[in-house]
């Protein structure tokens, strides 16, 4: 592993930039390396976003409320630039849905999307290549926007729908924020759309 002094320069050594994240105290500081400072990088790209585009208690109090299910996308997309997409590891879904998604989005939006369930789990990566071709071939009105992903590291380990989860789409704004107030090179994400006034139904 190296000596730690060896460990502590790959990490940054004292120079380094922290932010702590802005959820739990197990998160751990983000660091970033002195390398890439403000005198050696242009404009940067943060992706952050939430584990899913629809989430009920989000509607009213974040995004418009009464939102079409092929509307709440566009509206996530104001508040965060990134989502993780979970369903594609259930099924591959239909080029008329993956049309719809590249709809609602921008270009420099970004999908993480697990890979299907019989790659990964029930071929375990043997003998992939037809259904990976399909996969692809899938998400490919996505573009630059597809992100595969074989596995994940996550903290929390599990999203749990819990009313602590109602402020997901602030934090991660506010996550992104923190980033840039370290390294002013990102760039800023757009404004959201109001959720306009809370009502009953």
């Amino acid at each position: 592993m190296g000596s730690p002094a060896r460990q502590d320069e790959l990490l940054g050594g004292a120079g380094d930039y922290r932010i702590r994240a802005p959820s739990t105290e197990d998160a751990g500081d983000i660091r970033l390396s002195p390398l890439l400072g403000s005198d050696t990088l242009g404009a940067m790209k943060l992706h952050v976003g939430c584990a899913m585009w629809t989430y009920a208690p989000w509607q009213g109090r974040y995004l418009p409320h009464s939102l079409s299910p092929r509307d709440r996308l566009r509206a996530y997309a104001t508040w965060c630039n990134a989502v993780e997409g979970n369903t594609t590891f259930y099924a591959t879904p239909a080029p008329g849905t993956v049309k719809s998604w590249a709809e609602q989005t921008t270009p420099d939006f970004r999908f993480i999307l697990k890979l299907p369930r019989p790659i990964t789990h029930e071929r375990r990566l043997a003998d992939v290549a037809d259904p990976l071709r399909a996969f692809l071939a899938a998400i490919e009105p996505l573009g630059q926007r597809a992100h595969a992903r074989l596995r994940e590291g996550r903290s929390p380990t599990v999203f749990i729908h819990t009313p602590d989860n109602v402020g997901a789409l602030e934090l991660a704004r506010r996550f992104h924020d923190d980033v840039r107030a370290q390294v002013p090179e990102v760039e800023p994400l757009s404004e959201p759309i109001p959720s306009g006034p809370p009502t009953l139904f």
